[in-house]
């Protein structure tokens, strides 16, 4: 029997074991329940400097490995490390043992060394595992040392190179601009292709050291492929590109003045900086590389998309103008082209996309094939507008246009641009479904209220809601001092338009305006107010103090009482306030022989004003603005004091006017 003590550290171990275990790190993998697994790893780095001397591939996956850059794989993942040993030896050592397949032989428990120049090894085992491939150059390779030489590749003028050594993968490949240069990993023997792209009616000419030419064919009117082989020490290429258009130099367009004006239909332009981001190689649904297969990923400023309406010319970057391109075709490929607002699915199709090859920064399929998709499908429709591009058929572009062709065209929201350059023609677009709308709020009626009385009226604060079809608010603006709103930009369409505030001193409109935003452009409309104010209809009448009543004692008379009126900008709560205090307007009423001042028609109101000027409105009605008005009886000498504020309250409404 197992005593309590014994069964306590038992029982101990056993949880100290399940939280180490449930410590561990999970790397994905389904295990089943209950039980906790480790995926392993192959860690492989190096100590050359050369990019075709140690690369990793699985399938049509390429992975360079040299000494800046490491390597690591799951294990369980087919991966073949392909070598290139040639002048030097080469031995991979682990950290753990591990069993090693191919082109090696094993030297201890830890190393193996490879049996050929160029060869290739597996790496079988379930454990994390390091191994470093070490090359070092061989004793009878030190005596001779021109015998691994690196061939420079220079570019110069008006034209660009892309170099590689022959045999090498194309990860290995690199671009050469104007004025620079590029060492390429090489033997004496060995060969390296020189692709050369000139701009318009430029020549090439090469200036050579150490290497002989073997081969050159031209693939079109501006490019060639151009081998050579390594013959002697301190190698080198330079291309000259002359005689012909510079770099990012103006277009001369009388030679193509029919495709200019096809394409030109428009006046609007956009200015644009382009840059060139990487290049995707095209190939065939065979899986074969097109010919030529070099297309350019561009974008502007912004990161926006940016493509060659001209396949395999020289690459044009740098700021350039484009025009309106009306074309429905470039329209339409832009439009459902790679990054376009609605990009086909098929980019993501492995049928099309599985035969383009993955390496180094090029690891995303659907960016690979839509670049080169949709970059030859706007040259090979260029072509037909007068461009000067070369024609490929790419996997996919078959699949691509038809789909393009069985799609409506693009929007009036979205304008293609294209600009002439001397190397590629450059197009691109911009998508802008948007449309903006402004309110300007007037002041309707006696706009000189706003001058006279700014602390009573005001055209700022106004605001105004604009609402879709189904009733709900889409977006509010406000307006400013000139009763000017702002801007609000919404989708294209039809809305309605109401006053949602009213500003100071102005009453809230009822009126709603139905209004059409346009694509691209700015809806603006008026929307006049009336001001608050008081159309008075008012008598001031004049009582005897003793009887109370509109007529004096005995045969004295009421009639021929002067009141001066004065009104006032703002509000004030006493007469102690208005002191110092110059009045807006002044009026001065007598009263008739009722003892009234009648201001109800205009026929009254005049014969009752002995100095002054009524305020009116459209209707010709006799009106008072809002503010702080004081009325003193002139021959008695005895003021009275009305406090109006800025409100909707009338004259009637403070009855105070009874003397």
């Amino acid at each position: 029997m197992m005593t309590n003590h014994l069964k306590r550290m038992v029982t101990t171990l056993v949880l100290a074991v399940t939280l180490v275990v449930g410590m561990m790190p999970s790397f994905g993998a389904a295990v089943p329940s209950g039980s906790v697994a480790i995926q392993s790893k192959v860690s492989i780095k190096t100590n050359t400097d050369k990019s075709d001397a140690l690369v990793a591939v699985s399938g049509d996956t390429k992975t360079v490995i040299t000494k800046d850059k490491a390597f690591s794989y799951p294990s369980e993942e087919d991966y073949t490390i392909n070598y290139n040993a040639k002048g030097q030896s080469l031995k991979f050592t682990s950290d753990k043992e591990v069993k090693l397949e191919g082109d090696v032989t094993q030297v201890d428990r830890l190393t193996y060394s490879a049996t050929k120049e160029n060869g290739s090894i597996k790496v079988k085992t379930a454990d994390n595992v390091s191994i470093e491939a070490t090359f070092e150059t061989e004793k009878s390779a030190t005596v001779d040392t021109e015998k691994s030489t690196d061939v420079k590749v220079s570019a110069e003028k008006n034209g660009t190179l892309v170099t590689k050594r022959v045999g090498s993968d194309d990860a290995t490949q690199e671009e050469v601009l104007a004025g620079e240069d590029h060492k390429v990993p090489a033997d004496k023997g060995d060969k390296v292709t020189v692709s050369t792209y000139a701009l318009d009616n430029n020549k090439v000419k090469f200036d050579t050291n150490g290497v002989e030419k073997v081969s050159e064919k031209k693939t079109s009117e501006n490019t060639s492929d151009v081998t050579f082989k390594v013959t002697g020490d301190k190698p080198s290429i330079t291309a000259t590109f002359s005689g012909g258009d510079t770099i990012n130099s103006p277009k001369p367009e009388q030679p193509r003045v029919r495709r200019a004006r096809s394409l030109n239909a428009a006046s609007a332009t956009d200015t644009i900086t382009v840059r060139l981001v990487k290049y995707q190689y095209g190939y065939t649904s065979s899986g074969a590389k097109t010919r030529p297969n070099k297309h350019g990923l561009f974008a502007d400023g912004s990161g926006n998309v940016v493509y060659c309406a001209e396949h395999d010319r020289t690459s044009t970057t740098g700021t350039m103008t484009g025009s309106v391109m009306t074309d429905d075709t470039m329209r339409k490929i832009l439009y459902y082209g790679y990054k376009g607002p609605a990009q086909w699915s098929g980019f993501g199709n492995s049928s099309y996309n599985g035969k383009y090859a993955v390496w180094g920064p090029n690891s995303n399929r659907v960016e690979i094939m839509g670049t080169v998709v949709t970059s030859q499908a706007l040259s090979n429709r260029y072509n037909a507008l007068g461009g000067r591009g070369t024609k490929t058929n790419p996997s996919g572009l078959s699949e691509f246009m038809a789909y393009v062709n069985s799609q409506p065209s693009a929007p009036a929201s979205f304008t293609a641009y294209k600009a002439g350059s001397s190397g590629q023609d450059m197009v691109w677009f911009k998508n802008n479904p948007n449309g903006e709308f402004q309110v300007t709020k007037k002041a309707g009626l006696n706009e000189a209220w706003l001058k006279d009385f700014p602390n009573c009226y005001s055209l700022e604060g106004a605001e105004f809601t604009l609402y879709g079809s189904d009733g709900s608010a889409v977006a509010t603006v406000k307006t400013n001092a000139e009763g000017r709103s702002n801007k609000a930009s919404v989708p294209a369409g039809d809305y309605t338009v109401k006053e949602t505030k009213a500003p100071k001193g102005f009453a809230l409109s009822d009126e709603v305006k139905k209004i059409t935003v346009p694509v691209g452009d700015v809806t603006s409309f008026d929307f006049p107010d009336l001001p608050q104010n008081d159309p008075v209809n008012v008598l001031l009448s004049k009582k005897d103090a003793e009887t109370g009543k509109a007529s004096a004692l005995g045969g004295a008379s009421l009639e021929g009482a002067e009141f001066e009126v004065s009104v006032y900008d703002g509000q004030f709560k006493s007469a102690a306030e208005l002191e110092g205090k110059k009045p807006v307007r002044t009026w001065v009423f007598k009263t008739n022989k009722d003892g009234v001042i009648n201001l109800i028609t205009e026929e009254t109101a005049n014969a009752s004003l002995v100095s002054g000027e009524f305020y009116k409105d459209s209707k010709g009605n006799i009106t008072f603005p809002l503010g702080t008005y004081t009325i003193k009886e002139r021959l008695l000498q005895r003021a009275i004091s009305l406090m109006m504020k800025c409100s909707l309250e009338t004259l009637q409404q403070k009855d105070l006017l009874k003397a």
